[in-house]
């Protein structure tokens, strides 16, 4: 379920197109209907009241400010300000509101100054809340450590508000999932509105137990809304039939729950713990239309399950049917341990062949076709289904191609390397270079772990490699390296462990069918800080690169997440390696440095960017780099928590987790940029020789009138400029640069098998008004692609060839 976005049953809906999206958005912002949710083009869901950004100016006339709407987007949900891009939203749904329970304070809080509210730069301590709904707050700020008390004024099952009792005029917000279940509990029992007292008339406790139902209830924690109900059965006989009905509400909604948490294991390709979790659904207790949701859902599985079984017991049959010595024999057991339901597909035509020879031969061994069928299940297997091949001649030099090009990778002997891509070559004497690019996507790790950790486990470098990288990772509980998966790369605060950082992310990493990787990216000790360094963002892209080698990883889907410092981390190596990653995602950090000058990059990789409004600077550094985004319609969320600081924000995790499962990496083919844009154009910046490469564009040297180091920042440097196009119809890329004074085209194609440029042709290269390449005659080059998965691991890019030129 969209945690973004809590769909209530029974609602009156009414949906509007987004035309031109500011249109639509101004009928909503002068409609008296609520504009409940808000379809983002990517599927994204967001919930609240829409409203714009206000500029005051002076009337001309009467000389007086007047408020004028101008400025972000924002969808308001009372927590939180969700800045959004109106380009970006698809649909406009309105919504009756659904009434929730609320529970409230009747303390008068009298503050008689006006001293405004510091900046929350960290949260020092917060102390737990007692019976007055009380709690001691102690922060840090620009004036150092300021302790003060806390009160909560009010709480539903989705927001809490919560003031100063003193010192400041303040207060902020927070989502009631940020609480323990003992927390609430606590301040149920505290308040005289759902405190349960003896002395009480019989109805009055009825009717708070009931309403203490519904608090659980809409918050979604259904043991606590059990155990109200158990104690609703203790207040006499007449409570009997409510209790039940209580009950029934319980289950039929913790059902409904379930069921989604099957979806997300299914749309996590988590199929055995899916599996599991179908077996234990409480059908007779769920909805009719859940149930027969569940049902549907229980039937895909089961014929999925049934294709896999199957599938496997006809590659056991085949392989039973080949002779010791068969060259095949190999590869075809290789198969079935890299064997994943996602994989099927390759083997379409090899399981068509295979019934019929099994119906054919009976009972007996496919003895007469064993060779034919294997050769169609391991050439289907690394090439694809299209590719699949009876000869087993094909798929014995196929074997040996794809050994070959695993040994390559795995290799750190350059020596061992070239010789290994000269045996290459004599295959490709015999084979096509098409089959080596149809097989990398399919490839499975060089150097697979035996039993990749379902728990936390961390990485020290080995003593040969003291400069490799450190990190933690974590894989989903059905990980399997016959198939891709995405990661969660999430970077820890200033002196916070792996380990603490990981038990922020853990189960709902597990949840979501993700690799969770932890780099140690604070390189100068506990406390050091982020400093804009080349070292620090090697820390995190080698780290990526090394659970490339040992784990499946689906390169489109690398999401980096970063808190505090981390947070500054993300936002800087996010912008300068944009074509590594899917989406960015940092908490309580800013666009800092580097990040000011590189805002453009973020062009084709979007970012969920979260912090609260008393954060201080990085707050108004978010603003600035955002409403430069919001001018460009690049696809950004912006969460500002109010009346918050400089802390974590666990109600954002599972938000996170939905934004994320509708991105994928783009990776665009076409352009690069605006070529000539001038201050309005959006051509990619770097001020690093190591911030270089932009998707199919690479800077290898940068002039040093270019250069900028995060020890000694000077904003007054201007990046150097990559941007270019590419005409499809004259097979020619049109490159504009400056402050560079070697670059590099990278030829590439896609998994799809969609090039930049066709290598089949005739290629032409122009760099502003000189001619690099005209009508030249070109050929792949197998050095140049296996270098390049070597050094990136990234399966679904293949660089053909590369033009390298001074400008």
């Amino acid at each position: 379920m969209n945690t973004l976005h809590r769909k209530h049953q029974g609602a009156c809906n009414h949906k509007v197109p987004l035309f031109a999206g500011l249109l639509a958005l101004g009928i909503i912002l002068t409609s008296s209907s609520r504009a409940d949710l808000i379809y983002m083009k990517d599927g994204f869901v967001i919930e609240g009241k829409v409203r714009r950004d206000h500029q005051l100016e002076l009337d001309p006339t009467t000389k007086e400010p007047v408020s004028y709407p101008r400025g972000l987007f924002q969808v308001d949900d009372g927590t939180r300000r969700i800045h959004f891009l109106p380009s970006q939203a698809r649909i406009a749904e309105r919504e009756e509101a659904t009434r929730e329970e609320k529970f409230t304070s009747s303390k008068v809080i009298f503050i008689p100054h006006n001293r405004p509210m510091p900046s929350i730069w960290e949260i020092v301590q917060t102390d737990s809340w007692d019976e007055n709904w009380d709690r001691g707050f102690i922060f840090k700020g620009p004036t150092g450590v300021v302790g003060l008390k806390q009160h909560m004024g009010a709480l539903t099952p989705t927001w809490a508000r919560v003031d100063a009792a003193n010192r400041h005029r303040w207060g902020c917000m927070y989502l009631t999932r940020e609480f323990s279940d003992a927390t609430l509990r606590g301040l149920l029992d505290s308040n005289p509105e759902s405190t349960d007292k003896a002395g009480l008339p019989a109805a009055d406790r009825i009717s708070r137990k009931m309403r203490r139902i519904d608090f659980w209830l809409q918050a979604g924690r259904f043991a606590e809304a059990s155990r109200e109900t158990e104690s609703l059965k203790t207040l006499g006989p007449d409570t009997q039939k409510q209790a039940s009905e209580a009950s029934a509400t319980i289950a039929r909604v913790r059902a409904r729950e379930d069921l989604e948490k099957i979806k997300l294991l299914v749309s996590g390709h988590q199929f055995k713990q899916a599996g599991k979790a179908l077996q234990t659904f409480p059908e007779q207790a769920a909805a009719d239309k859940v149930a027969s949701e569940y049902r549907s859902i229980r039937s895909d599985m089961d014929a999925l399950s049934e294709r896999e079984r199957e599938c496997l017991e006809l590659l056991t049959w085949t392989e039973s049917g080949l002779k010791a010595q068969d060259e095949l024999k190999r590869p075809l057991s290789e198969l079935k341990a890299e064997f994943h339901p996602d994989g099927m597909e390759r083997l379409e035509i090899f399981l068509g062949q295979a019934r019929s020879a099994r119906k054919a031969a009976g009972n007996k061994e496919p003895s007469e076709r064993a060779g034919e069928l294997a050769a169609l299940a391991v050439t289907g297997w690394y090439v694809g289904n299209a590719g699949a091949d009876k000869s087993a001649i094909v798929a014995s030099e196929l074997a040996s191609l794809r050994r070959l090009m695993i040994q390559y990778l795995a290799s750190k002997d350059p020596n061992q390397r070239a010789s290994i891509l000269g045996q290459i070559r004599q295959l490709l004497t015999r084979r096509k270079f098409e089959d080596l690019c149809l097989m990398l996507p399919h490839l499975p790790p060089v150097q697979p772990e035996s039993k990749p950790a379902t728990t936390l486990r961390e990485v020290q470098p080995p003593p040969t490699e003291p400069g490799a990288p450190r990190y933690a990772i974590q894989v989903p509980p059905d990980y399997h390296h016959g198939r891709a998966w995405p990661v969660l790369v999430a970077l820890h605060a200033s002196g916070e462990t792996l380990a603490d950082h990981a038990a922020k992310w853990s189960k709902a990493a597990a949840d979501n069918g993700y690799i969770l990787l932890l780099p140690l990216w604070e390189i100068g000790g506990p406390k050091a800080g982020y400093a804009y360094s080349p070292r620090e963002h090697d820390a995190v892209l080698d780290a990526i690169r090394a659970v490339k080698m040992t784990h499946n990883v689906d390169s489109d889907r690398v999401f980096l997440f970063g808190f505090e410092s981390g947070a500054n981390a993300a936002f800087d190596i996010g912008l300068s390696h944009p074509d590594h990653f899917a989406g960015i995602m940092p908490m309580s950090g800013g666009g800092f440095y580097f990040s000011q000058a590189y805002w453009r990059n973020a062009q084709s990789t979007p970012f969920y960017v979260v912090n609260g409004d008393y954060s201080g600077e990085l707050n108004a550094k978010n603003r600035d780099i955002f409403s430069n985004w919001a001018g460009r319609s690049f696809n950004m969320l912006w969460i500002q928590y109010k009346g918050r600081g400089i802390e974590w924000f666990a109600g954002e995790v599972p938000n996170i987790f939905d934004w994320m499962r509708v991105k994928k990496r783009s990776f665009p083919l076409n352009a690069l940029g605006n070529v000539g844009g001038g201050p309005l154009g959006t051509e990619f910046r770097t001020s690093r020789p190591t911030d270089n490469r932009f998707f199919w564009l690479q800077a290898d040297e940068l002039m040093p009138s270019s250069q900028n180091t995060g020890m000694r920042y000077n904003p007054a440097v201007s990046p150097a400029t990559l941007s270019g196009w590419i005409d499809p119809a004259t097979n020619k890329a049109y490159l504009k640069t400056t402050g560079c004074s070697q670059v590099r085209l990278l030829i590439c194609r896609n998994a799809k098998g969609e090039s930049l440029l066709r290598l089949d042709k005739p290629v032409s290269i122009q760099h502003q008004l000189r001619t690099i390449w005209n009508q030249k005659k070109v050929e792949p080059s197998l050095e140049t692609l296996m270098e390049d998965q070597r050094l990136r691991g990234d399966r679904s890019v293949q660089v053909m060839l590369d033009a390298t030129f001074k400008p």
